[in-house]
């Protein structure tokens, strides 16, 4: 480690796992079906197809669905981590599932009537939509170093994610009103079907250059797996809006249905990262668990031939003195009481608890860090120890020792 480098100590998530050289290449893979698919779709994008008014509250709705989960998971993911860069996506995520609702309720022709919604309400609505992913991904962008550096962040999670959804519902429902009730006072960004020039050389230009910075801050910084499926997030985007404005120009033309088409693309990739990544961190953790559980067990078994081997080691000794001792009470009990032995009891009660001693070192050095070199062992002197201890058990037994 260089001098002076924090060490990362935050819990794993998706926005400190490195990417591998295999998803980099999916995700360059994919970015290269994308543009493939643009390039397909782009000669024909303004061709004219019928007009299916179900279309774009299907996809809308699954869109809805795809970025609801998705905030819910990076929500979960901070709650772990506390980076707030994964709040501040988590947050950008809430927001486009929620805008999505106004804007599927005053599309032409889908819902009439409702919310007040004018000519330019659904035109409004959209760009303040997709607007909000690459500006939830340039703060992430943004505030990924600082977690770097600052592990994590201080207070509540719980209270952190209340405020900001609450505040994400205050924003969603003010923009809302501004484009519903006060529709009159914007710009014109329809005319009909068509998209007017407003959009072509100012709204749609400017979304393609908030969603550029966004592709160039995760360029910069690309190093987590999910700099990398957010760098194919906001690639799709810019895709969409170029095919959307620039190409197609109004609706229900091949280029309106494809942009829709990458829309939910751009929906659904973080969604199946999360879900992919958390499967992989959860088998990962099983595994893991089965793994300690193991080797807890196994430390326990261990443990327990290691304390009756002690229990043995140290019961025979201790079974030589209780006999010695109870040899010497006898034999000062006899009238007269027998001295010599009695001596010779208590000096096997000294040697007895002397072994004992030294078998508890012997155990003692056994968990001892220290290097251990190998010394001769004088056998007999083993054995004579052996036939000390079963001295008690021995009594009455003839034993001839033969020196050679």
């Amino acid at each position: 480690m260089a001098a002076g480098e924090i060490p990362d100590r935050s819990p794993v998530s998706l926005s400190s796992l490195p990417a591998t050289q295999q998803q980099r290449g999916i995700v360059f893979a994919v970015a290269l079906a994308l543009l493939v698919a643009f390039g397909l779709t782009a000669p024909f994008a303004d061709v004219q197809l019928p007009s299916f008014v179900s279309f774009n509250p299907s996809v809308e709705a699954m869109v809805f669905v795809n970025d609801l989960v998705t905030s819910i998971l990076l929500f979960s993911q901070y709650s772990i981590s506390r980076s707030r860069a994964i709040l501040a996506l988590a947050i950008g995520y809430l927001y486009t599932a929620l805008i999505v609702i106004p804007h599927l309720l005053t599309f032409p022709g889908a819902f009439t009537g409702l919310l007040d919604a004018g000519p330019q309400s659904s035109a409004w609505l959209y760009y303040f939509w997709t607007a909000g992913t690459p500006l939830g991904v340039i703060v992430y962008a943004l505030l990924g170093d600082a977690d770097r550096l600052n592990a994590t962040s201080d207070g509540s999670t719980r209270s952190a994610i209340g405020w900001n959804v609450a505040i994400v519902i205050g924003l969603v429902f003010g923009i809302t009103w501004l484009t519903t009730a006060g529709h009159r006072f914007l710009p014109s960004l329809m005319s009909g079907d068509h998209y007017s020039d407003a959009v072509v050389y100012v709204a749609n230009p400017l979304a393609i250059l908030i969603a550029a910075i966004a592709l160039a801050l995760l360029w910069s910084r690309r190093r987590s797996v999910l700099d990398y499926w957010l760098i194919l997030v906001i690639f799709s985007l810019i895709l969409n809006y170029v095919i959307a404005a620039f190409l197609a120009k109004q609706r229900y033309s091949l280029g309106f249905y494809a942009s829709r088409g990458f829309t939910l693309f751009t929906s659904m990739l973080v969604l199946g990262l999360l879900l992919r990544e958390m499967t992989n961190l959860y088998t990962h953790l099983a595994r893991s668990n089965i793994a300690l559980e193991r080797e807890r067990n196994n430390k326990l078994m261990s443990f327990e031939a290691i304390t009756a081997a002690i229990a043995h080691e140290i019961k025979q000794p201790l079974t030589t003195i209780m006999i010695d001792g109870g040899a010497a009470q006898e034999l000062l009990a006899q009238v007269p009481p027998d001295i010599h032995g009695a001596k010779e009891a208590l000096n096997d009660i000294v040697e007895g608890s002397r072994r004992t001693s030294e078998t508890i070192d012997g155990i003692r050095s056994l968990f001892r860090r220290t290097d251990h070199r190998r010394q001769p062992v004088d056998i007999n002197g083993v054995a004579l120890e052996v036939l000390q201890s079963l001295h008690g058990e021995l009594q009455g037994q003839a034993l001839r020792l033969n020196p050679s």
